[in-house]
């Protein structure tokens, strides 16, 4: 599978999840951190001003398992391994948009001098779309 049938796949299975399909958003946020022995996942909804956790209900194994076969090929293509994706997903569209950190495993991830929760959420929100 090629690393843009892989990012589809992998919105895909987000977006088939009960919990998005149940949810009202504008656009959601997933942390996933995947290293050897780790694997860990933090995910947001976000509608207009507010925001809430959102876990997968139904595919969780099958998202790692594709990020994992993502980070596999482009560690193949590229000889080094990212370490956390950050997965935006927005509305209109949807629309898909995959960051990746190769170098510090916590880049994303909530710090012990902001744990503000609010703060963290609103650090993961996409970027606001602005039509052309």
């Amino acid at each position: 599978m090629s690393q843009n049938d892989l990012v589809m796949k992998i919105g895909e299975l987000i977006l088939s999840d009960s919990a998005v399909r149940a949810a009202s958003w504008d656009a959601l946020s997933f942390v996933a951190t995947i290293q050897p022995g780790h694997l860990q996942r933090t995910g947001y909804r976000f509608l207009a001003t507010e925001w809430e956790g959102l876990q997968l209900e139904e595919y969780s194994l099958e998202l790692f398992d594709s990020l994992q076969e993502l980070q596999d090929a482009m560690a193949a293509e590229t000889g080094n391994r990212w370490k956390q994706a950050l997965i935006h997903i927005t509305r209109p569209g949807p629309e898909i948009d995959i960051q990746f950190e190769y170098d510090d495993p916590t880049r994303w991830s909530l710090k012990k001098v902001s744990l503000d929760l609010a703060d963290y959420a609103e650090s993961l929100r996409p970027p606001v779309q602005t039509s052309n």
